[in-house]
């Protein structure tokens, strides 16, 4: 039951809607692997870990996301209109929800879909903190670790190593930022033609 209650927070990666669903998996992917390639052909690299680096930068932006999410998420589960707790239009998205012990697949109302949205916004945000804070820490005693292996074994181990890490910094940043747009587009809009 615990292990339930805390992967929830990542639910709405599992929200099923055909045009939302790709866009939330297939889109930041390639996304993130453009930027990538896209930044190991920059003639001149900027850092991407150190004093200074992208990565720095990025976690500065992230560590004071969570606090706007979990404002949003309080706002939109405590928005007093009866609109809000209609079911969504068909084809209206659908998840997995536990109810007495049973998992069933049920279509979401306004306020479920956007709480579950602000829910995983927040974990995404936090997940991305964790990530760019432990790359930081971790840094040192990788270039090390690399150092005693030959300049063949070191050159592939730190291509690999950075390229990963740099897809996953895109991959997650732009995942964070779409879905974000979409929380902003029903907020601004959405929520207010419910029957459209």
């Amino acid at each position: 039951m615990l292990w339930y209650q805390v992967r929830r927070a990542f639910a709405f990666g599992g929200v099923k809607h055909p045009d939302l669903t790709p866009f939330l998996t297939w889109v930041p992917v390639v996304i993130g692997l453009l930027l990538a390639v896209g930044f190991e052909l920059l003639p001149i690299r900027p850092k991407f870990i150190g004093d200074g680096s992208i990565s720095r930068l990025m976690l500065t932006v992230f560590a004071i996301l969570p606090g706007f999410y979990i404002a949003a998420l309080a706002a939109v589960s405590t928005f007093s209109r009866d609109e809000m707790d209609f079911e969504m239009p068909e084809p209206a998205p659908k998840m997995i929800l536990r109810t007495r012990g049973h998992d069933e697949e049920m279509a979401l109302t306004f306020r479920m879909f956007l709480s579950h949205m602000f829910s995983y916004l927040t974990a995404l945000s936090f997940v991305a903190v964790f990530i760019f804070m432990g790359a930081e820490l971790v840094a040192p005693s990788a270039k090390l670790t690399l150092s005693e292996l030959s300049p063949y074994q070191r050159n592939i181990a730190t291509y690999a190593l950075g390229g990963s890490y740099v897809f996953v910094a895109f991959w997650l940043a732009t995942k964070i930022v779409l879905t974000t747009m979409i929380g902003l587009y029903f907020l601004a809009e959405r929520i207010h033609r419910p029957n459209a």
